[in-house]
């Protein structure tokens, strides 16, 4: 009688059931959420080099971690919390760049807006509004621009903008509103240059 070596279980080549299908609901996870989590960190971050590598990066931590209770829930709400606190550094705002006050409005001592434009850009239509809107967007300086766009684009709490970007609760309060002040300015500053209309 002659023995045959059979394969160990523990040395096959084929990877275990909960392993496979632990790699298939990873591969379901990038490709359900890549390209949503690419396009907000491109209009976060401004810019697309930045933006591959933060996605790459909150994927790579969401995959590497253990699964949160509620990371099943909302997995792509996770995954831009994730990528947001990596890019915190990023969205600090150079000390080079323009200053926010020189958007913000003036007042007189009595507290009226001084060379406030009319709001020409009100008048524009709804598609050429949308892209003033997103190219002014853009021109709000960081850290700013992350609080409006977490806020008002993405549509999250303050409460949650500031734990996503580490900052006091008042603090991206304070961010949200000077950056649509500034927001204001640049649209009311587009309008006038382009002749209230484009």
């Amino acid at each position: 009688m002659i023995l045959e070596p059979r394969p160990s279980p523990r040395f096959s080549l084929d990877p275990p059931a909960s392993e496979a299908g632990s790699e298939r609901d990873r591969e379901e996870l990038v490709r359900r959420h890549a390209g949503a989590l690419l396009e907000f960190a491109c209009r976060l971050l401004g810019d697309a080099r930045a933006a591959v590598e933060a996605t790459q990066a909150a994927f790579l931590a969401a995959l590497q971690e253990p699964e949160e209770p509620s990371f099943a829930r909302d997995q792509l709400r996770d995954l831009k919390r994730r990528l947001v606190e990596r890019a915190r550094g990023r969205l600090a705002g150079d000390p080079g760049s323009p200053a926010i006050e020189a958007l913000l409005p003036t007042f007189d001592a009595t507290g009226r807006r001084l060379g406030a434009p009319a709001r020409q850009w009100m008048e524009e239509d709804d598609e050429t509004l949308r892209r003033s809107t997103r190219r002014c967007i853009d021109e709000v300086p960081e850290p700013y621009r992350a609080a409006l766009f977490l806020c008002d684009v993405e549509g999250l709490s303050v409460h949650d903008c500031a734990a996503w970007l580490g900052l006091s609760v008042q603090a991206a309060r304070d961010a949200r509103h000077r950056a649509r002040q500034a927001l204001l300015a640049l649209l009311e500053g587009s309008a006038a240059l382009s002749g209230g209309s484009r």
